[in-house]
């Protein structure tokens, strides 16, 4: 698949429409930190729960299938280091410009 790390996609053609709510509440789970094939469970699951008798049927929902890595496409852990990263760049530039100031100012400029 072209060098793309993973793949979600059908085994058979299915209708955009009774897949999208499907692929709306897989996002929605991946965007939680879920690993993509839990997500893609738990949006199957979750299409079983509201779907009308036909739109139940396997062949509108059982094609789904994850391909390649299956991690989660970033964990809580990944935003606190991010987190953290951010702030410590603010010190330190915070930091430079005091240290700036005060240079200046004991120069006498």
């Amino acid at each position: 698949y072209a060098g793309c790390p993973s793949v979600i996609m059908t085994l058979w053609e299915i209708e955009d429409r009774s897949g999208a709510p499907i692929m709306d509440e897989f996002y929605r789970i991946l965007s939680n930190g879920k690993k993509k094939p839990v997500a893609l469970r738990m949006a199957k699951l979750k299409h079983l729960e509201n779907a009308d008798p036909l739109k139940a049927h396997p062949h509108f929902w059982l094609g789904y299938v994850t391909i390649g890595n299956t991690d989660a496409m970033y964990t809580s852990n990944d935003m606190y280091f991010f987190l953290i990263i951010v702030v410590i760049f603010i010190a330190v530039v915070i930091d430079q410009i005091i240290r700036h100031k005060k240079t200046r100012r004991d120069a006498g400029l």
